[in-house]
């Protein structure tokens, strides 16, 4: 069971990566995909807070056949742009089979999230008319949100329905971090390939280039991080006193992706100023009046870089 999961995991990914990262123009594609969608009707049921920050859970929720056929709908424009299969063929087997599947709650989620995510950037688009104005912010949540449905859809089409994320959700505004949290918990792995693939399609980066720049691998290594830190915070599992043992398994974590993954040399991660890797994480995510942390400084006493 647990090789399969780790199969499918990586078979995500790679629906992921080649996807979204190895489009010519990532941006251009994510604007046709924003397009499309933007004009298919949202799958938000009135009965449920989706677009809250009401908690929910897969109970609250009963699909119906019209909502799959809208999912699936958004399943055959985002393979038709990125020309990934992602199993769109497949929904009408599964939904066979949906009365068990707690997994349809979660798929529908995820597309209306998409849906929702291609609004925001379509709009955007109209405003500014240039991919390259549209902010990074809007990007970022599309890009999670394409990826987040790309996930479900590998697990809503898997012949192993008993495999599922058992979670409790918030309206759609929040389910980016809701679920990367989640996933972290659940495939760490996963989780961290899923965070590196959408910086390196925000930033229209290939991953070699980290090969060639210790400053490509600081950013990228600064990014991972606070994302990071500000989904821990958001969710309650992180204190002023667990900051540094935080800091410290992150960058630990996400250099070792970066070696093995991504064959970045030891020799360039040796060259990272960590330090002032730590101090970045920190001044970016200390500015909350609702949960301080503490100073640079005093993580700096605390955090542990033998482990580089």
């Amino acid at each position: 069971m647990e090789g399969a999961q780790i199969e499918r995991g990586e078979l995500a990914v790679d629906r992921i990566r080649v996807g979204f990262r190895d489009q010519d123009n990532p941006t251009e594609t994510a604007v046709s995909i924003a397009t499309q969608l933007s004009s298919v009707e949202r799958i938000e049921d009135g009965a449920v807070p989706f677009n809250t920050d009401e908690e929910f859970t897969l109970d609250d929720f009963t699909p119906t056949v019209e909502h799959l056929r809208r999912t699936r709908k958004v399943a055959e424009i985002v393979e038709d742009e990125i020309g990934v299969d992602i199993g769109h063929g497949k929904f009408a087997d599964a939904a066979s089979t949906a009365g068990q599947l707690t997994s349809i709650v979660s798929i529908t989620i995820a597309a209306n999230n998409l849906l929702d995510a291609s609004g925001a950037l379509a709009e955007e688009y109209q405003n500014v008319s240039d991919v390259e104005d549209v902010s990074d912010e809007t990007y970022d949540d599309f890009y999670r949100a394409g990826c987040i449905f790309i996930l479900e859809c590998l697990l809503f089409t898997t012949p192993m329905n008993h495999y599922n994320y058992r979670l409790a959700w918030r309206g759609t505004r929040y389910i980016n971090n809701q679920y990367l949290y989640h996933l972290r918990e659940l495939n760490s792995p996963l989780y961290r390939m899923t965070l590196s693939e959408v910086h390196y399609t925000i930033q229209g980066l290939m991953p070699r280039a980290l090969h060639a720049s210790v400053e490509q691998v600081s950013q990228f290594l600064s990014w991972v991080g606070i994302k990071t830190i500000e989904m821990l915070r958001e969710h309650g599992d992180l204190s002023p006193s667990n900051i540094a043992n935080e800091v410290d398994l992150i960058i630990e974590e996400f250099t070792d992706l970066l070696m093995d993954i991504y064959e970045v040399p030891a020799s360039m991660i040796d060259d990272v100023d960590i330090i002032n890797l730590v101090r970045t994480i920190n001044e970016q995510v200390s500015d909350s009046e609702d949960f301080p942390l503490p100073s640079t400084e005093a993580i700096m006493n605390d955090v542990s870089i033998n482990s580089l």
